[in-house]
C-alpha cells in the first residue's frame, strides 16, 4: 500500500495543500461568489418577500456549506500535524486521532447528504417506523406531489 508519509515535509505540505486546503478554498470562494451573484447580498432573509429562486439558491448553499464544513473540519487535524511536524516531531497517537476525523467526517459527510435530501428523509422514517407528530408530509419544497416510491 502506498502512502504519502509526513516524515517528509517538503512532499507532504505540497500535497495535503493540493488535495485539502485549495479544494477547500476554492469551493468556498465560488460559493460566496454564487451567493452573492444570484441573490444580490450576502445577508438575505427568508421572508416573504424573498423570491422561490433565491430560497432554492439559498439552500443550495446552505447544503452544500454544510458538507464543505464536514469535511474541513475532518481534515484540519491531519494539515496541523503535517505542518506541525515540520517543527517537531508528532507522535503517533496524534496522526491516530488525525485520521479518525478524517474517517468520521466522511461518515458525518454522509449521513448529513442523506438527511438535507427530504424524500429520502421522509422514506427512512416510514421504514424505521419513526412516529411523527405532525401529520406526513409528501410535498416537496416546490409544493409538488413526491411521485411514489418503490422499495
Amino acid at each position: 500500500m502506498c502512502v504519502l508519509t509526513t516524515k517528509v515535509f517538503y512532499t507532504s505540505f505540497p500535497v495535503i495543500t493540493l488535495v485539502f486546503v485549495v479544494p477547500i478554498s476554492i469551493i468556498t470562494t465560488l460559493y460566496f461568489v454564487i451567493l452573492r451573484q444570484s441573490t444580490g447580498q450576502i445577508h438575505t432573509n427568508f421572508g416573504q418577500f424573498a423570491t422561490p429562486r433565491m430560497k432554492r439558491t439559498l439552500k443550495v448553499f446552505r447544503n452544500i456549506m454544510i458538507s464543505v464544513i464536514v469535511l474541513a473540519t475532518g481534515g484540519t487535524p491531519y494539515f496541523f500535524c503535517v505542518v506541525m511536524n515540520r517543527f517537531i516531531e508528532i507522535p503517533w497517537q496524534l496522526y491516530s486521532i488525525a485520521f479518525l476525523f478524517i474517517s468520521l467526517s466522511a461518515t458525518l459527510n454522509s449521513l448529513a447528504l442523506l438527511f438535507i435530501n427530504r424524500q429520502i428523509r421522509l422514506l427512512i422514517y416510514k421504514n424505521l417506523h419513526f412516529q411523527r407528530t405532525e401529520h406526513e408530509d409528501t410535498t416537496t419544497d416546490n409544493d409538488q406531489a413526491v411521485p411514489p416510491m418503490i422499495i
